[in-house]
C-alpha cells in the first residue's frame, strides 16, 4: 500500500487537472484509457517493489534495505543507457513499466522507445513483474515459515 498510495494519489491528481482542463465528454472518453495505463503499465511495477519491500527486510537489516531500494530506484528505473553502467532501465524488468509503454501504448518512454519495443515485450514485461512479485512473497512466507518452525 506504501508504494501504491502516492502513484495512486498522482494518478487522481492528474485525473482532476484533466477533468478541469477539458470538457466533460473528452475527461469521461479518456477515463478508461487512463484506468487502464494504470492497471497495467503501473500496477505490475508497484506491485512487484512491493513484493520486495516487504520481503526484503526478512533478510536483510531494514535500513540497508531503503539505502538500497533507492539506489536500485534510480538504476533500474531511470539510469540512461549513455551512462555505459548495466542498468536494468532498459529490460522488460524495469518496474517503472518502460516497456509496457512503448509496446503496449505506442508511447515513447526516456529509455525505450515506441519503434523498439513490440506489445509482447510489453506483455512479457507485465508478466515477469507479476511473476516475480508473487515469487517474492512466497518466498518470505516459506522462509518465515521455516523460522518459526525451527523456534
Amino acid at each position: 500500500f506504501a508504494t501504491l498510495l502516492p502513484v495512486l494519489l498522482l494518478y487522481i491528481l492528474a485525473l482532476g487537472i484533466l477533468f478541469g482542463v477539458r470538457p466533460h465528454h473528452e475527461f469521461l472518453q479518456a477515463l478508461p484509457q487512463v484506468v487502464e495505463v494504470f492497471v497495467l503499465a503501473a500496477l505490475p511495477g508497484l506491485l512487484f517493489v512491493g513484493a520486495f519491500s516487504i520481503a526484503c527486510p526478512a533478510f536483510i537489516w531494514p535500513p540497508l534495505y531503503q539505502f538500497l531500494f533507492i539506489g536500485y530506484w534510480f538504476w533500474g528505473n531511470l539510469l540512461s543507457p549513455s551512462f555505459r553502467v548495466p542498468t536494468l532501465s532498459v529490460t522488460i524488468l524495469t518496474p517503472i513499466g518502460s516497456y509496457i509503454y512503448a509496446g503496449i501504448f505506442r508511447s515513447d518512454t526516456l529509455v525505450v522507445s515506441a519503434k523498439e519495443a513490440s506489445a509482447l515485450q510489453g506483455s512479457e514485461s507485465i508478466l515477469l513483474l507479476l511473476g516475480l512479485a508473487v515469487l517474492a512473497i512466497v518466498s518470505v512466507q516459506g522462509y518465515l515459515n521455516l523460522q518459526r518452525r525451527r523456534q
